[in-house]
């Protein structure tokens, strides 16, 4: 396999916090296209760091992170241009609260990648319609429910056409009535070959979903497997101990 093969190359990033927390302990790891790749681990563990070293939303202090064969610290357009192609969609909704679901789903588009309204407007009714909530584009986010706003920031994110999608515990805010339905949109954008990494609990749509799970403790990647390798592994202790907790 060649470099062209891996929507994400990262070889020992490290990455410590002003406190002294370090966060990030040598992370090295490739994600191939198509692939979803689902992080887990205790809190602190450093996950939501990682998937946020991939868009440079983190800055790192040593290593090398290649997102779409290119080096993350480039600078200027290019970085802009990169991050054009990474969908990130995170625990809390971030809409824009003063525009509708169509404005939040087609501002993007417009602004960002240049299309015409009309384009956009059509692109976003799709999605409406794939996250099931088509009914929902002239509504504003107040109006809805955390369920509905998450699926309309995972709509959002879809807009853009990305090559990866990136997902930090988007359930993690939600009711437990709720948690569901966005899963399950979640696992319809994994089917249809969408490059994922997720950071999540959810081990059930981590089952279903993951071609492999990556456990993260202490700022490392401990384990790196399938789903099936992952659940049934009795020789990491740590991981153990977090899936017994968690289930």
């Amino acid at each position: 396999m060649t470099d062209k093969d891996y929507v994400v190359k990262t070889v020992d990033v490290h990455k410590t916090y002003p406190n002294g927390i370090k966060a990030l302990n040598g992370v090295s790891l490739n994600v191939i296209y198509g692939e979803v790749l689902v992080i887990i681990g205790a809190s602190g563990s450093g996950k939501s760091t990682f998937l946020r070293t991939l868009n440079r939303l983190e800055e790192i202090d040593s290593g090398s992170i290649e997102v779409l064969g290119t080096d993350i610290n480039c600078k200027g357009s290019k970085l802009t241009k990169l991050r054009a192609e990474i969908g990130m969609v995170f625990q809390h909704f971030n809409l824009f609260p003063h525009l509708s679901v169509m404005e939040n789903i087609t501002i993007g588009q417009i602004k960002v990648k240049k299309i015409d309204k009309q384009t956009a407007i059509e692109t976003a009714n799709d999605l409406l319609k794939k996250v099931g909530i088509y009914d929902k584009a002239a509504a504003y986010p107040e109006q809805l429910s955390g369920g509905q706003q998450q699926r309309v920031a995972i709509a959002r994110a879809l807009a853009m056409k990305p090559k990866l999608m990136l997902f930090d515990e988007v359930t993690s805010a939600l009711d437990p009535e709720m948690v569901g339905e966005v899963l399950d949109v979640m696992e319809k954008v994994a089917k249809e070959g969408m490059t994922m990494v997720v950071v999540t609990h959810e081990m059930d749509f981590a089952k279903k979903a993951a071609d492999r799970i990556a456990f993260m403790d202490k700022g490392r990647i401990t384990e790196i497997a399938t789903p099936e390798e992952i659940l049934t592994n009795e020789n990491n202790s740590h991981l153990r101990q977090f899936l017994n907790k968690i289930h």
